[in-house]
């Protein structure tokens, strides 16, 4: 049984979540703009 209250994890969950899918998308693009330069 989980001890963390549920707007606890939530937070972590967006403070974890959302900069992976912000940094995952910043890194595509950036792969795509290097590769369209090649």
């Amino acid at each position: 049984i989980s001890t963390i209250p549920q707007e606890s994890h939530a937070a972590f969950f967006t403070t974890v979540i959302i900069p992976a899918i912000v940094g995952g998308i910043a890194t595509g693009t950036a792969v795509g703009t290097v590769s369209g330069v090649r």
